[in-house]
């Protein structure tokens, strides 16, 4: 599920909205033709687990990472890639026909096209300028930041039932007029898994869009009957065409 407004009726989104854009403003610095994507940065409690990529528990339960830069990415692609080769070996032991796994080797396969796809647009612009490494604010399970002149939240949530689970991965972007002429692109995902390779997945992607006022990206999966539901989620935020950024969020339960 995806929604976009590009009308900003209430008071409060709108207050929210102009000042995450007047954060960004004052917080991207022009090099060249490219602006660098700026945060503040606060590692606080956070491992650094490759260049780029920060992992730590997450307070409700299970365990969050957050990742900054194309290094990231790749880094975020090289771990799809392995999924989607542990897949292909589990559908030739299954004998090549299983409408489930089928369908989750097709949602890791659009997810494996946007992330080479942006590791190729982050490799052009750091021709011009290097996105820095910060690090985004937030709550866990929440986090978010001000780039390339708006604000984006990321927000991964896990529901657990008595005998059923369920994870929605949401992204959002938010930005007060005139519009920066950036490209931003969405891409969201969540899988509930139970015993005997049972799985549900999700997937979705909005963009590239550089007019929106308010852009919210939603996949979510559920899973029953099970008492140990195993529950991930991944958000993905690039921007190209003049600012470059690549940012990426993702939780698991077990």
């Amino acid at each position: 599920m995806k929604s976009t407004s590009k009308a900003v009726t209430s008071l409060a989104v709108l207050a929210m909205v102009g000042c995450g854009a007047e954060q960004g403003a004052e917080e991207r610095q022009a090099t060249g033709q490219t602006v660098q994507a700026v945060e503040s940065t606060n590692t606080e409690g956070w491992t650094k687990i490759a260049p780029g990529v920060w992992e730590r528990a997450r307070l409700a339960g299970g365990v969050e990472r957050m990742g900054f830069g194309r290094e990231a990415f790749e880094f975020a692609l090289q771990r799809a890639r392995f999924e989607q080769a542990t897949m292909m070996i589990q559908m030739k032991e299954l004998g090549g026909s299983n409408a489930a796994l089928a369908r989750q080797m097709d949602s890791n396969t659009k997810r494996i096209q946007f992330l080479e796809k942006s590791v190729e647009e982050a490799r052009v612009a750091e021709a011009l300028a290097m996105d820095i490494e910060p690090f985004a604010s937030g709550s866990s399970g929440s986090p978010s930041g001000s780039v390339c002149g708006g604000s984006y939240y990321f927000t991964i949530t896990f529901q657990f039932g008595m005998v059923d689970g369920s994870v929605t991965s949401k992204a959002e972007w938010s930005e007060f007029g005139p519009f920066a002429p950036y490209k931003k692109t969405f891409h969201t995902y969540a899988r509930a898994s139970m015993e005997d390779n049972i799985t549900n997945e999700d997937s979705d992607a909005y963009g590239p869009f550089s007019d929106d006022w308010l852009v919210i990206v939603t996949s979510s999966a559920s899973i029953s009957p099970t008492f140990v539901p195993q529950l991930y989620g991944s958000t993905y935020l690039s921007v190209t065409d003049g600012c470059s950024a690549s940012r990426f969020y993702e939780a698991w339960s077990y």
